[in-house]
Formats: C-alpha cells, sequence, structure tokens
C-alpha cells in the first residue's frame, strides 16, 4: 500500500485512444487543493491519539462517518507511506524490531546517541534542563546524572510514538474540501 492509494481517484479521458476510453488514475491534484482549502478556511483541527489497530480508514469513519475520507487524513498529516510513517502496534513494533536488529535486547544495548543533560544551573537562562548529543569521549567523560544514553530501541519506539498524534480536519471542514473537490469535477470513485 502506498500513500497514492489513500488519494481519490478520477476518471481520466484517454485522448487519442481510439474507442473514446477512460482510464482510471490517481488525483495527485488534491492534496494541493486540501492545503490550499485549509489555509482559505483557517481550519482547527482535532487531535487524534492513534491506537493499536487504527487504520485511517477505521478513523474516518470514526471522524466523518465514511471510509471514503481516509485520504483526507492520510494528506492532512502529510503521510505519504503507512508502512512507514503510521504508528505500529506493539505486536507490530516489535517485529520490526526483530527484522531491522536481530533481537530486542541488542536494540536496548546499541546507543542510536549519546547525550549531555544540561541543567538550568548550568544554563542560567533557562529554567529547563536541555540535552545535547555528544560523542562517545565526551559522553564517557561526564558523570551519571549529566548523560544520557539513547539506544536504538529507545530512538524506535519514541519514533513510532510520535506518529500516534495526528491531526483531523474538523468534520464541518471536511464536507467543505470534499464538496470542493467535486466541485473541481474530482470526483473520487
Amino acid at each position: 500500500m502506498s500513500y497514492f492509494a489513500y488519494l481519490p481517484k478520477i476518471e481520466y479521458d484517454n485522448v487519442g485512444g481510439l474507442h473514446q476510453t477512460t482510464k482510471t488514475s490517481i488525483n495527485i491534484i488534491v492534496r494541493n487543493l486540501v492545503k490550499e482549502k485549509v489555509k482559505e478556511l483557517g481550519v482547527v483541527y482535532d487531535k487524534h491519539y492513534v491506537q493499536d489497530g487504527e487504520r485511517p480508514d477505521i478513523i474516518s469513519h470514526l471522524y466523518y462517518g465514511t471510509t471514503e475520507l481516509d485520504w483526507l487524513i492520510m494528506v492532512t498529516n502529510n503521510i505519504f507511506d503507512p508502512y512507514f510513517v503510521w504508528p505500529r502496534s506493539k505486536t507490530d513494533f516489535h517485529s520490526h524490531i526483530l527484522r531491522k536488529y536481530r533481537s530486542i535486547n541488542l536494540a536496548r544495548r546499541l546507543a542510536y546517541e549519546y547525550r549531555q543533560i544540561i541543567t538550568p544551573a548550568d544554563l542560567k537562562t533557562s529554567t529547563e534542563a536541555e540535552t545535547w548529543v555528544v560523542d562517545k569521549e565526551t559522553y564517557d567523560g561526564l558523570s551519571e546524572q549529566n548523560r544520557q544514553k539513547i539506544s536504538y530501541y529507545d530512538y524506535e519506539l519514541t519514533k513510532n510514538e510520535q506518529y500516534r498524534e495526528i491531526n483531523i480536519i474538523k468534520p464541518i471542514y471536511a464536507t467543505a474540501i470534499q464538496k470542493e473537490v467535486q466541485n473541481m469535477g474530482i470526483n473520487a470513485i
């Protein structure tokens, strides 16, 4: 499944064809139309936290009462390929880690990056601690309370969790966008 699978389809008049045939094509224009319409309407989004097992079509049905607006959820969140940018379930996440790193323990042991924790007292300009990415040698020279190792497992988990929070165009605006698409003669099949 690719990003394009979520966009609506149009019947394209195959001009020059012998029998006045049409061909079903992906409507790639919709992406820009949605962005323009969102800006024009000053759309307000709802936030949605994707649960295990939720797919764009399920969320579309939950918010819009139809699965046919799953493409709108994908376009709104700049998701081009749900295999890599949609949150994985716990089971799929562990399978991904095993495929990529061969074992959960190895992924937890391997360092993705090393960080130095800078306290507010060190900064003298901020009230919150900051972390800076450092090399291994610098990391080794830091005290336990001033350093943090991020494993590949932690990195992958954080990235997967970030994908869970998505924007949902409010239903009233989704309807307006869908009507605009239809008015342009770009009807979804």
